[in-house]
């Protein structure tokens, strides 16, 4: 089964040492009438705020738009004068995927939420990296009964081709309720929640994926992701290894547990996974980038400098290129031999 458009473009950048702060003033448009207030903040996977101006775009449960504002320069937002609805949060911001939240108003006049934005990869990953895992159909997989291989299907077309993952939600749902053991249903559908920012569902439709099928070495490693969007660090190993051990050649599963290793603290271990990814894919961006940052924390300036240039070779455009561009500066002054 070929790897989701929407999975191959997922990529997360690990904290850079140093961000690059603007301010800028909110604006809001349209209000509604007055009632509740939403207050939410918005952050990059590393867990800083983002501070670039975030567009924050509301709307209520029939379609209108509420609100639109910008986030200041903590990554926070208020919109008030709500009337008693449910809403949708919508954050745009370049370079990262577009995120969306749910606030509900009908019985609590306040909200609070936290908007965790994904980075979108650099070109040269995307174009090179749509190699897919050589997938093993379960029994479960094979004995599928027709209904709901067509629902499957309609969910697959607008997850993978047209990518609307809202809209594939429901004929996956309906592909799992027909045959609650389809592995690959469960892996679509696992798939659909993480670009829409639920990592709890995805976590549990991800692990039902893996438990139907213990050698579906895509769902270990989306499993692995979804866990470290959820910071579960400790736990998105496990899975991230076994995926690998199934498919050795998935430069983003190396990626991905370096990444891991690097939150833990295991910064040799993390070396050898950004390595890894990059023997692979010598053109991944964020393995550069990732691999920068851990050759820091080893105390190899002279290495970390020629990483992150080949960031921002890679990824001239790149959500972390201006903070990249810094950290060059900084150790090309702290590195006489670089001149």
């Amino acid at each position: 089964m070929e790897l989701p458009a929407i999975r191959r473009l997922r990529f997360l950048l690990l904290p850079l040492l140093i961000f690059a702060a603007q301010g800028f003033l909110h604006s809001q448009i349209r209000p509604s009438q007055q009632g509740g207030e939403l207050h939410g903040e918005v952050d990059q996977a590393d867990g800083t705020p983002y501070r670039d101006g975030a567009l924050v775009k509301v709307e209520d449960d029939r379609g209108g738009m509420s609100a639109q504002v910008r986030t200041d320069s903590g990554g926070r937002f208020e919109v008030g004068a709500l009337q008693s609805s449910r809403y949708t949060v919508t954050v745009h911001a370049q370079g990262f995927h577009e995120a969306t939240a749910e606030a509900d108003l009908t019985t609590i006049p306040r909200a609070n939420l936290r908007i965790t934005l994904r980075a979108l990869p650099s070109d040269a990953h995307t174009e090179s990296s749509r190699e897919a895992a050589p997938e093993i159909l379960s029994v479960n997989d094979l004995n599928v009964p027709e209904p709901a291989r067509a629902e499957f299907e309609k969910g697959r077309v607008l997850l993978v081709e047209k990518h609307k993952s809202a809209d594939s939600v429901r004929p996956l749902q309906k592909a799992i309720q027909l045959a609650p053991s389809f592995s690959q249903a469960h892996f679509l559908l696992g798939t659909a929640y993480m670009d829409l920012g639920k990592w709890s569902d995805s976590e549990a439709e991800l692990t039902k994926a893996t438990t139907y099928n213990e050698k579906f070495a895509s769902a270990y490693l989306e499993l692995g992701s979804c866990l470290l969007e959820e910071k579960k660090f400790a736990e998105a190993e496990k899975p991230l290894a076994r995926g690998l051990e199934l498919f050795p050649d998935a430069s983003q599963g190396h990626y991905d547990l370096g990444r891991d290793y690097y939150a833990l603290n295991r910064f040799p271990e993390a070396e050898t996974q950004a390595r890894k990814a990059l023997e692979l894919q010598p053109e991944f961006a964020e393995a550069h980038l990732l691999l920068g940052n851990v050759l820091l924390r080893l105390r190899n300036g002279p290495e970390a400098l020629t990483e992150f240039q080949s960031y921002l070779r890679l990824a001239p455009n790149g959500p972390f290129a201006g903070a990249a561009g810094e950290l060059v500066k900084k150790l090309q002054a702290a590195l006489p031999e670089s001149h």
